[in-house]
């Protein structure tokens, strides 16, 4: 009866997500209030929300690069529970769950239960809470940009219903994964749009097998008109603004004015990270040939008829095996190498499935492996040549992930069939990605545990990493908060819209980011003078910002010359903080007064 119970309990993933529930609390525990950047990024995440909470519409009065959805929810959220960095933490903590439930029940689809646990662990330990470079934004929980968290959340339900349509053929399940197809992509267009073409690759590869399913209006038609709505509403009550904006420059300024995003995508350096790619793929390909070795072998010690010296061998391959495994990870095979040759294998499994649609009578389940696998490659399109799960692979990985189980786990095991090989694949490579998840959790670890400055305020406190930066930004916040008026306006350049947010202060300004990428063009950065001179803010700091990834050698220096000239014409130096002249090694600001 016991035993009984404790299978059910277990087939049914209650074991699971207790398990992944624990993970969880412990992983929030160790990163509590740990996340976050003081300058880059962040802060618009913070601030843009509260903008709107206090009555301000997006995109007519104050500017954002992405779609509506998550600022408004994290509006709501503010409206809620209060303007506070908690209440963002608690809306990471919900997309992190339901990103986590949504997985295990994609993955449950194609594994077993022990396989899918271990996938959304890995997305916990890995992605989710991963923190491989000094600026913690690449998280869930406090991200740099919400509307990606968002939108790969979005996207995976609308996965999920889709699948669950082309399982059960209940039409609710296509308009269900239409909805969330709509919230994907008034979060991230981009994203959205990918997933469209996705399951639109679907629809159609359906219709060319003389399976009569309309998918066209619920998946397509009715996402993307809904979209059109929302953006054209948006737009319309932006009026001039919009078209007078740098939002359009986005997706140039990404990946033709940034040496950043080039190296993120790995055509800085094309020759190299292809070979990369290319050598991370042979070195699975190693493990594979060896793991399938020592199956052949223990395949070879079951012919022995002593009890005793058949589990002797079957012992002594194991252990071979799987300490050349460890050997061969610890001295040859770089964790930093593990996925690298995603692409590869996303191509692989999608043809691969789409091969075994057409020969086993169109079996859906086939089909969702195609349809999981070019989303996936699309997704990875932003970091293609460079694929690591730091940076923007946070979120790009996480649909992927997936595949990158069911290619080790569904895909090699069923490329033969000799039960000790795919033993030898189960054992060997459930080792194998164990190992490169604690070697990547050992580097956000030692973050994480680096972040022992706390940057108090009456919106959150956050713990940053003891140095310049950590004690500029409390001083520019307490001089904000005590030496300045409540309704005093304080505009930051080129970068720190979170400096308004900790000190509660205002910035009346449309933008509130004047980096390279924010004036591609030049009639931009005038736009951005006259705002200044229009608005006219009570107090700009102008911060130490470095911007050399874009390819710049500082605000004022090669770039934003015009607004800088307005600043010393119109302001005097009130107050600083650090040495002067910046200087690269050290963290300064300097506070102008309005003159008039």
């Amino acid at each position: 009866m016991n035993s009984s119970f404790g299978v059910r309990f277990y087939q049914r993933g209650h074991a699971s997500f207790l398990l992944i529930g624990l993970a969880f609390a412990w992983l929030l525990k160790m990163s509590w209030f740990r996340w976050g950047d003081l300058v880059i990024d962040l802060g618009r995440e913070m601030y843009v929300p509260a903008k709107l909470a206090s009555g301000s519409v997006l995109y007519r009065d104050i500017f954002y690069l992405y779609g509506p959805f998550s600022p408004y929810f994290n509006a709501l959220l503010y409206k809620i529970f209060g303007t506070h960095i908690l209440s963002l933490v608690l809306g990471g903590i919900l997309v992190t769950a339901l990103t986590s439930i949504l997985l295990y029940k994609i993955a449950r689809m194609f594994l077993n239960v022990f396989f899918a646990t271990f996938l959304v662990l890995t997305f916990l330990f890995v992605l989710a809470f991963g923190h491989y470079v000094p600026i913690g934004n690449y998280n869930f929980i406090l991200p740099y940009s919400y509307p990606a968290t968002h939108a790969i959340l979005f996207a995976l339900g609308a996965l999920y219903f889709l699948f669950r349509f082309l399982d059960r053929s209940l039409v609710k399940d296509a308009y269900m994964a239409g909805v969330f197809i709509f919230l994907c992509a008034v979060s991230r267009v981009e994203i959205g749009l990918m997933l469209v073409v996705s399951v639109l690759a679907g629809a159609v590869i359906l219709k060319l097998s003389g399976v009569r399913a309309l998918l066209f209006r619920p998946l397509v038609l009715y996402p993307l008109a809904g979209s059109f709505l929302v953006y054209g509403t948006f737009f319309v009550m932006a009026g001039p603004r919009i078209l007078e904006s740098n939002l359009f420059d986005i997706l140039k300024s990404n990946t033709q004015a940034s040496p950043f995003a080039t190296m993120l995508s790995g055509a800085n350096a094309s020759a190299e990270n292809l070979a990369l790619m290319l050598k991370a793929a042979v070195f699975y390909l190693f493990l594979a040939l060896g793991l399938a070795g020592a199956g052949y072998a223990a395949g070879w010690a079951s012919r022995c008829k002593g009890a005793f010296a058949r589990w002797s061998l079957y012992t002594g391959i194991s252990v071979v095996a799987l300490a050349g495994a460890v050997v061969f990870l610890k001295t040859v095979y770089s964790f930093e190498l593990q996925y690298r040759s995603l692409p590869i294998m996303y191509v692989i499994v999608g043809l691969l499935s789409l091969a075994a649609y057409v020969r086993s009578g169109r079996k859906p389940g086939e089909l969702k492996l195609f349809i999981l696998s070019l989303f996936s490659l699309c997704v990875v399109m932003r970091i293609i040549m460079n694929v690591h799960a730091w940076h923007y692979g946070f979120y790009i990985l996480v649909p992927g992930l997936i595949v990158y189980y069911i290619f080790f786990f569904r895909i090699l095991p069923q490329l033969t069939h000799h039960k000790f090989m795919t033993v030898a694949f189960y054992l060997g490579f459930t080792l194998v990605l164990v190992i490169l998840m604690v070697d990547h959790f050992q580097i956000s670890r030692a973050y994480y545990q680096h972040r022992t400055q706390p940057v108090p305020s009456l919106r959150g406190e956050m713990s940053v990493v003891p140095g310049p930066q950590a004690e500029g930004v409390r001083q520019l916040v307490d001089f904000l908060r005590t030496k300045t008026a409540k309704d005093a306006t304080v505009a930051v350049f080129p970068e720190g819209v979170t400096l308004n947010f900790l000190a509660e202060r205002d910035n009346p300004l449309y933008y509130y980011s004047f980096l390279p990428p924010d004036m591609v063009r030049a009639h931009v950065e005038q736009s951005m003078v006259d705002d200044v001179a229009f608005k006219r803010p009570d107090y700009i700091v102008i911060l130490q910002r470095d911007v050399q990834e874009y390819g710049s050698r500082g605000f004022g220096v090669d770039y934003g010359k015009k607004i800088l000239a307005y600043i010393e014409k119109n302001y005097v130096p009130a107050a600083h903080t650090g040495p002067l002249p910046f200087a690269p090694d050290n963290f300064s600001a300097v506070i102008f007064r309005s003159k008039h």
